[in-house]
């Protein structure tokens, strides 16, 4: 074999490696017509998508062991996909259950373990321990599923600390008690998170995942795991496959500022600034060809070689925002998909959460 097609060989090889440093997870809620919409899969819908992923090989892995390979930055299957559903709703027992068993697909569920058993519509622990006996990830999604970076009125910092520790600890050992499973993976409730969680999740061993969209390679924060959300109209057919598909953005780091150039600990902004997103990029033609969007308009841009800041033209209102980045890979067709989420708060230091 002559050198030129050796060296067209290794640049294949390069890029199927590239690829496969990249696995998307998919989070549902109610799988069910009868819930509300917005955090509603319908079961049809629920078996399009596992259907889909059978007819394109994709390969379905349990959350613990992509999370293991990402946090030991071991090489990722190609179109690797792990299912997580949110919160405690029965219609993941009596009808997504049944779906999964038929496609053999491992799947997740967090569990917010106070309400469990409470109504006809929630989960009973013999669902929750039906399913993990079956091979389901039970996992952490807290106690109560309270705001975790909002501060109740006359509480300390400490206080506040105290508090989120045991909302965390309560939920880890009732799982572990019912179960026998204590995997230490916390889904933040409402995707919410900033560095004081962080710094606790550290403290107490786990990881966390978040809500915002967006691809998980070897390089992804095991803190600030993103997902796609399905529920209402983010898991219809006609976008699912670019999702499922989506490839780790190649990053070699990432830089918040805010609109007068302060640098930024974590993901909270005051209502009224405009926070600039600075990508350092593994290749220019990535940090070229990327687009960012805020409330689905493209974002001012400044590329400077491998170096990308995008900026907002609209000022950040009191709530929950995203930035969201794609570009096309030329080779194979599929998206790099980042997302940058923010916690904007108004002047008193709070934020709604209507958004």
């Amino acid at each position: 074999m002559n050198s030129k097609k050796l060296l067209s060989l290794f640049f294949v090889w390069v890029l199927c490696v590239a690829h496969a440093q990249a696995a998307v997870i998919l989070q549902y809620h109610h799988v069910s017509d009868e819930t509300p919409p917005s955090t509603s899969t319908s079961p049809q819908l629920f078996a399009e998508h596992l259907q889909y992923l059978q007819d394109h090989d994709f390969q379905v892995m349990s959350l613990p062991e992509l999370l293991q390979r990402v946090q030991k930055k071991q090489t990722l299957p190609d179109k690797a996909v792990a299912i997580t559903f949110d919160d405690s709703y029965r219609s993941i027992f009596t009808t997504a259950f049944p779906l999964l068993k038929k496609y053999q697909y491992p799947f997740t569920v967090f569990i917010n373990t106070e309400p469990v058993g409470r109504s006809d519509s929630l989960l009973r622990w013999d669902d929750i321990v039906a399913m993990a006996d079956a091979g389901a990830t039970i996992a952490n999604h807290t106690h109560s599923h309270p705001y975790l970076v909002r501060r109740l009125a006359q509480e300390t910092p400490a206080q506040q600390r105290q508090r989120i520790r045991e909302e965390i600890i309560t939920a880890e050992e009732q799982i572990k008690q019912h179960t026998g499973q204590s995997h230490k993976i916390l889904a933040y409730p409402y995707g919410e998170y900033d560095d004081k969680l962080i710094d606790l999740l550290k403290s107490l061993g786990f990881m966390g995942i978040g809500q915002h969209s967006g691809a998980v390679g070897t390089r992804s924060d095991i803190y600030r795991l993103p997902r796609f959300p399905m529920g209402g109209s983010y898991g219809k057919m006609n976008d699912f496959p670019l999702k499922v598909s989506a490839l780790a953005l190649p990053l070699e780091g990432k830089e918040k500022i805010t609109a007068a150039g302060q640098p930024l600990k974590d993901e909270t902004v005051r209502a009224g600034d405009r926070p600039q997103l600075r990508l350092w990029l593994e290749d220019k033609a990535v940090a070229t060809a990327l687009q960012c969007y805020f409330l689905g308009e493209p974002m001012p841009a400044k590329v400077e070689n491998k170096r990308l800041t995008v900026w907002p033209e609209q000022a950040l209102r009191p709530g929950r925002a995203r930035y969201n980045c794609t570009a096309r890979d030329a080779d194979s067709g599929r998206y790099y998909w980042f997302s940058q989420p923010w916690l904007v708060q108004d002047e008193d230091g709070q934020w709604q959460h209507n958004n």
